[in-house]
């Protein structure tokens, strides 16, 4: 018999469309390199930097949104 797996928390609305833009963001070959660029050669940068524009995309959508 196999083991119910755990349901993860549900994800605000900010969460939800800041996952969809940073999986977004990582399939696309020229925004995953402008980040890179972005980062001037400071690799570690990357991530939080994807994130943060991730974030600032949902935050975008949903202002827009609430208009």
């Amino acid at each position: 018999m196999t083991q119910p797996q755990p349901t993860p928390p549900p994800l605000t609305k900010r969460e939800y469309f800041a996952s969809l833009a940073l999986q977004g963001i990582l399939t696309n070959q020229s925004a995953t390199k402008r980040f890179v660029e972005l980062a001037r050669g400071n690799y570690e940068l990357v991530p939080e930097l994807m994130a943060e524009g991730a974030v600032r995309l949902a935050d975008a959508l949903i202002e827009r949104l609430e208009r």
